[in-house]
């Protein structure tokens, strides 16, 4: 009996030390973006030291330390791209719900989707960015570029940390009639991991984009 104790109190020790070393397992309720902060979250705790060690590299001119860092670093974050954007794939059609706060006297949104362009920002950075598409259909004639800002809302109503910013680029000349649709392009960049139990998107003026951008 003291041995199976013994046994049990290693077992939870051995759990305890892989857990607060980024080693055990980890698995977040993304809601409708299912797996994809999961994989975030494993990618991060697996840079974390990687991007520390790198930057005393960096400090220290240990040059060939540095090199291998990099491409460590590297090496992870593409893996986490293709793991992020197969799972996208996986869904083919990868709508989000979406509610229209805010009225737009030029258009209304139709569908808000994540496309398989999903990746980690580069060198030492911990951020990650969903690319998203979302098509809207004119009320009025219009004419030019246009800007959408958007924000992931929990199950909860939380409005979650950071944005995502989409642009629209007409052509100068042309004019487009009530009823056509448009696409804005662009992408969330931050931590994903954080985007928990997500439910929705909702849209936010300009002047709440340039607040969040103030206080980033």
């Amino acid at each position: 009996m003291k041995r199976i104790n013994l046994l049990l109190g290693i077992a939870i020790t051995a759990v305890m030390f892989l857990t607060s070393c980024g080693g055990g397992s980890v698995n977040i309720d993304g809601g409708v973006l299912g797996d994809l902060p999961t994989i975030a979250a494993k990618t991060v705790n697996k840079l974390k030291g990687l991007v520390e060690d790198y930057k005393k590299a960096e400090s220290s001119g240990d040059a060939e330390k540095y090199a291998k860092l990099k491409q460590e670093i590297e090496t992870v974050k593409e893996q986490a791209k293709t793991e992020m954007n197969t799972y996208i794939q996986s869904k083919e059609n990868f709508t989000i719900p979406f509610e229209q706060k805010l009225d737009n006297e030029l258009f209304t949104i139709k569908e808000v989707k994540l496309v398989p362009k999903s990746h980690f920002q580069t060198r030492e950075s911990l951020k990650s960015s969903l690319v998203l598409e979302v098509t809207c259909v004119t009320v009025k004639d219009f004419k030019g570029n246009s800007s959408l800002f958007l924000r992931f809302v929990s199950s909860e109503g939380e409005i979650l940390e950071g944005y995502a910013t989409l642009n629209y680029f007409g052509k100068a000349l042309k004019t487009l009639a009530p009823g056509e649709e448009i696409v804005f392009k662009g992408s969330y960049t931050g931590n994903v991991q954080n985007l928990i139990k997500v439910a929705n998107v909702i849209n936010i003026s300009r002047d709440e984009w340039n607040e969040l951008k103030k206080n980033k």
